[in-house]
């Protein structure tokens, strides 16, 4: 699944690369090639987490971001995404499908 992902999304591949978090075997970076952009984020950790991530120097507000495998959307708010669920060794990408004018 990933490995697919990675060939249709050119981002993953050549995009460039912004660390947007790091803690508690919790990482999360944004890869951006033209107007396709993605956020990754990977749970290393052994247990599940709900994290809030900062992306106010990324994305602006009302930027709306669909998961690649679920479909389920996130909102940015007030300059972040919160409560974003991710499984204990496991992880999400979310691909930026709307953005607002600036």
């Amino acid at each position: 699944r990933c490995i697919t992902l990675r060939k249709v999304k050119p981002a993953l591949r050549q995009g460039n690369f912004t660390w947007l978090f790091l803690k508690h075997n919790v990482v999360a970076y944004s890869r951006q090639l033209g107007s396709e952009m993605l956020l990754v984020i990977l749970n290393n950790s052994h247990q599940s987490v709900n994290l809030d991530l900062s992306v106010a120097n990324h994305l602006e507000d009302d930027a709306l971001l669909r998961d690649v495998w679920d479909n389920s959307e996130v909102k940015v708010t007030d300059g972040s995404i919160e409560d974003v669920f991710v499984s204990a060794r496991s992880g999400i990408v979310l691909e930026v499908v709307r953005v607002t004018d600036r």
